[in-house]
């Protein structure tokens, strides 16, 4: 497992909810919305007593602001645990995103509330996925 193929095995389950753009890379500017920005956190080269390694990736999910009500109601698609817009759901199709990991975790969301990504202020919300190889 690497991160390329990590991120890029993270973007193919994203890519699953309809309508939804996915980054693998943070763009300058979002021309798209909805849209998932994602990004490596952190990561633990010694996992499981050396026997693996494990990657941490925030997933920013941005909205359009224009209407504040139904800009919500969309995030909250995306929070809930199953349905089309389920980021949860996605994942949890397949945990090994495409065998390029041994599991995927989607452990949290957070941050619920206004972004300002290129200069642009949207609604968003971050996930944290943990992701295991070993």
């Amino acid at each position: 497992m690497t991160l390329a193929t990590t991120r890029t095995g993270l973007k193919t389950r994203l890519e699953t909810i309809n309508k939804l753009k996915v980054f693998d890379r943070a763009p300058d500017s979002i021309n798209q919305l909805p849209a998932a920005v994602i990004v490596p956190i952190s990561g633990s080269y010694n996992y499981a007593m050396n026997m693996g390694i494990l990657y941490e990736f925030e997933v920013t999910v941005l909205v359009s602001r224009a209407d504040a009500a139904s800009g919500q109601k969309e995030l909250d698609d995306y929070i809930d645990r199953s349905g089309a817009k389920s980021i949860y759901a996605a994942i949890d199709g397949d945990t090994t995103l495409g065998g390029v990991c041994s599991e995927s975790i989607v452990r949290e969301f957070r941050d619920y509330g206004g972004f300002t990504y290129g200069g642009t202020v949207y609604l968003g919300v971050k996930f944290i996925i943990t992701i295991f190889s070993g």
